[in-house]
């Protein structure tokens, strides 16, 4: 969740009213709505199982029935990855990341590592 989201969250879970926290932030109210939806997407995002992965990537995971971190490891040490419809060398590295973290933390995303890879 990045930081703007995480603020308007917990201010509004403080009990700010939505109009207080738009005019502090030189927002719209819709705006606010918005982020606070978005804040708690990412908290719900993290209960997943395989929560911090993109949407592209888990949906790849889980046609193959692979739905654990545990899975995951398994498939990555077996070779099993490579031969998953979709996921590409991007969805990999973000695999490699999300494995090596350790955490339910979404790591770089697609757009950010295919931006280091160019």
């Amino acid at each position: 969740m990045d930081e703007k989201s995480a603020a308007i969250l917990a201010e509004y879970r403080a009990g700010a009213r939505v109009v207080d926290l738009a005019k502090k932030i030189g927002r719209s109210p819709k705006r606010v709505y918005q982020l606070i939806d978005k804040g708690i997407r990412a908290e719900q995002r993290k209960l997943l199982p395989l929560g911090g992965l993109s949407t592209r990537t888990m949906n790849c995971l889980r046609a193959e029935g692979i739905t654990s971190r545990e899975e995951v490891r398994a498939a990555m040490q077996d070779g099993r990855l490579a031969d998953v419809p979709n996921l590409g060398v991007v969805s990999l590295v973000e695999i490699e990341r999300w494995l090596a973290a350790g955490s339910e933390e979404r790591p770089k995303g697609s757009a950010d590592i295919a931006d280091e890879e160019r």
